[in-house]
């Protein structure tokens, strides 16, 4: 039997708790994305996982389960957020300069991580082992190559820019199979 005190407690938290959600549906209502990635969010918050409302760049579902395991998530809701020097938008603009010589300018590079993670063809990992995937792609018809890092709950961590034609050469295929299973966007 609980005590009055831990009864107290209990109900404290239980009223913090529904507190806090309500604040956060708040701000999801009151923020300028669009209804779709509103719900996205709020499933995201019902599935208990954390995530900053008001930082959300793009958030968006993956198209297949193939995609998910691709990545090693655990969910196939994704986002980015501004993030920090170490993670998120923030730490992907380290590469913008990169990114701009590769003809993708920063105003774009929220969809590309959109477009890596939802039609990236597999083309290995930088870093050791099994470290950050790298996708090949055709965005807006240009040839790009990515390394992308998601975290196992669907926050989009980082990506920096990859040589195409490298890879292409390592992996010993024409860029025309890629152009093929992997551009964006995706013509109906």
């Amino acid at each position: 039997m609980l005590s009055n005190s831990k009864t107290v407690d209990i109900m404290a938290t239980e009223s913090q708790e529904k507190q806090l959600i309500e604040n956060e549906i708040a701000k999801i209502e009151a923020s300028e994305l669009d209804q779709p990635s509103k719900d996205l969010i709020l499933q995201v918050l019902q599935d208990g996982r954390k995530l900053s409302v008001d930082e959300v760049r793009r958030i968006w579902k993956l198209l297949s389960d193939e995609q998910k395991d691709k990545f090693g998530l655990t969910s196939r809701i994704l986002w980015l957020e501004e993030g920090n020097h170490r993670a998120g938008r923030n730490h992907i603009l380290k590469h913008k300069e990169e990114f701009a010589n590769k003809g993708i300018p920063e105003e774009k590079l929220d969809e590309l991580a959109e477009a890596a993670t939802q039609v990236g063809y597999p083309a290995g990992y930088q870093g050791k082992g099994l470290g950050r995937p790298i996708v090949l792609l055709y965005f807006y018809n240009d040839p790009v190559a990515v390394a992308i890092s998601v975290g196992a709950n669907g926050f989009v961590v980082g990506m920096n820019p990859k040589n195409f034609g490298q890879m292409i050469t390592k992996l010993g295929i024409s860029p025309d199979v890629v152009r093929e299973v992997s551009s964006w966007p995706r013509v109906s």
